[in-house]
């Protein structure tokens, strides 16, 4: 069976926009160079063009695929033969959770980033969650400093008190008093806000990053876990655990596929992991890299010696989605753990895990655990804390050195190296 499957969006409600943004090629643009060294130079940037082999999507059990985008709106049947004929992938048209919605606050607007755009999430009055870009169109003050208006369930702009609804739309423009005039600047598209397709999928707040293409994002499922709710799993700590990082993206997906690691950096925190029961990895290839369907690896044993044998298989499907699935032969469970790495800016990055298992939880100890999620929230930090440092000055010697490709930066000899030499080639390719 697939480690991954994705959910139908069946039943739920996708967010879309009234208004067409406003030079979004030139939004993208701007990204794009954002991401080429503004502020950080080197930066690795995701590849977008590679040859794809469109059986390895659905041996992944991924759907997330693109293209870049047209100059005009498409019609979606098009767009979806275009994504699927193209080996390219194109990272704003892809689903990213943003938050866990048990963590957001309802009454108030909060600011977040992703692909170095800033946004704002809000929540309407028909209890809808809604994702604009974090700038009001009047004088681009951010959206994310203002109050829902109770009277209305709209986002007001704190500067001058503009009005949007979930659509974007404007609603409401104190300074303009008469009433044909006030119909008239709201009725134009330069007042209104930018909105992003988005959607609530097993307790995450999604959000597509192209605002142009929301009959494609109605049509593209988000890369969902098969464990959560699943009959069989229990979610260990009861919650999705959410944290910022102070390294990229393309980093972080290098460690989550590095256990070779774990042993030295993590030490004395995960389970049994120590630096004396250190062990070669012999770690094989399931499935090659393609842009659009991720890759696939698996190893016979754990990176330190254990009392049980361990089968693992490690899978990454675009954009973000990293599952270990590591499988006791001895004792015939298996432990799932599932990362999402979003990228947030350059040098910058979000990671949103949850850990599942099959093994038989009692239920009075799968309520005591949900009770203190926090206990386990702080072994969490504790494993991020024990090599953050060292990510985040590997990822800055790599951008100034004499030599910011990592292909030739790094040296690599060992058979363990393998996941990290995939996962960059996946998410970072070369400088």
């Amino acid at each position: 069976m697939s480690l991954i499957r994705h959910s139908s969006t069946r039943g739920v409600v996708l967010r879309q926009h009234a208004c067409s943004p406003p030079c979004l090629q030139q939004q993208l643009g701007m990204l794009k160079r954002s991401y080429n060294g503004s502020g950080r130079q080197g930066h690795r940037m995701p590849p977008h063009a590679a040859a794809a082999s469109p059986d390895i999507v659905q041996r992944l059990g991924s759907t997330i695929t693109a293209t870049a985008p047209p100059a005009q709106q498409q019609p979606v049947q098009e767009q979806q033969q275009e994504r699927q004929e193209s080996g390219s992938f194109n990272w704003h048209r892809a689903w990213y959770p943003v938050a866990i919605v048990s963590q957001l606050h309802e009454a108030r607007p909060t600011a977040t980033q992703l692909l170095g755009m800033d946004m704002v999430i809000w929540r309407d009055g028909n209890g809808s969650w809604v994702v604009f870009e974090d700038r009001c169109p009047h004088r681009l003050a951010p959206l994310s400093e203002g109050r829902l208006e109770p009277a209305t369930g709209h986002l007001m702009c704190s500067y001058h008190g503009w009005q949007f609804d979930s659509q974007g739309k404007c609603t409401s423009i104190p300074q303009i008093g008469e009433p044909a005039a006030h119909a008239a600047a709201c009725s134009s598209k330069r007042t209104c806000a930018i909105a992003y397709p988005c959607q609530v999928a097993q307790g995450l707040l999604w959000v597509w990053p192209d605002a142009g293409s929301p009959e494609l994002a109605a049509a593209s499922p988000p890369a969902l876990s098969s464990q959560y709710g699943a009959e069989g799993w229990t979610l260990l700590g009861g919650e999705w655990f959410a944290r910022d990082l102070e390294y990229g993206f393309d980093t972080m997906m290098e460690n989550l596929f590095d256990p070779s690691h774990i042993p030295f950096a993590h030490h004395g925190i995960m389970g049994s992991a120590s630096r004396d029961k250190a062990q070669p990895l012999h770690i094989t290839t399931t499935v090659d890299v393609t842009p659009t369907g991720g890759f696939q690896l698996s190893r016979g044993s754990a990176p330190f010696k254990t009392a049980a044998p361990t089968d693992t298989v490690n899978s990454f499907v675009p954009p973000v989605l990293n599952v270990s699935s590591q499988a006791n032969t001895a004792k015939g469970t298996t432990m799932v753990l599932t990362f999402y790495g979003i990228p947030t800016a350059p040098g910058k990055s979000r990671v949103i895990t949850a850990f599942f298992t099959n093994a038989k939880v009692p239920a009075f100890a799968a309520k005591m655990a949900a009770a203190v999620e926090w206990v386990f929230h702080l072994g969490q930090n504790q494993v991020l804390d024990s090599d953050a440092m060292l990510l985040h000055v590997q990822e800055r010697l790599l951008h100034e050195g004499r030599d910011r490709n990592w292909r030739s930066a790094f040296y690599m000899p060992a058979g363990s190296d393998l996941g990290e030499q995939r996962a960059g080639t996946a998410v970072g390719g070369s400088v």
